[in-house]
């Protein structure tokens, strides 16, 4: 099933996500509104993304994939982190919580 997440505002871009499967597969959709982008980058883990993976999105014609590397173990409180690249090549980045 997909589990879909709260929506968040993220710099000038409104993002909404969901899951397939389990959490801990990792396989993350976005949608995201708003300005042109050049990147969207996403992890799970702490802020500043120290001892995890960080991948780039594959953008889709009818939305984001974003394939995360979760970590393990889990952490206590996860987020899912997303840092998107304007076409500016400024980057703005907020989470969602994912409990």
């Amino acid at each position: 099933g997909v589990t879909e997440l709260p929506p968040t505002q993220i710099g000038p871009y409104a993002v909404t996500a969901n899951y397939e499967g389990p959490l801990s597969d990792g396989h993350f959709n976005l949608h995201v509104t708003g300005p042109e982008f050049a990147a969207i980058r996403q992890w799970v883990g702490p802020e500043d993304a120290a001892g995890v993976l960080v991948s780039r999105a594959e953008v889709l014609p009818d939305h984001i994939h974003a394939g995360v590397e979760m970590p393990t173990p889990m952490p206590a409180e996860p987020r899912l982190w997303i840092e998107i690249e304007g076409a500016d090549g400024a980057r703005v980045k907020g989470s969602i919580a994912l409990k």
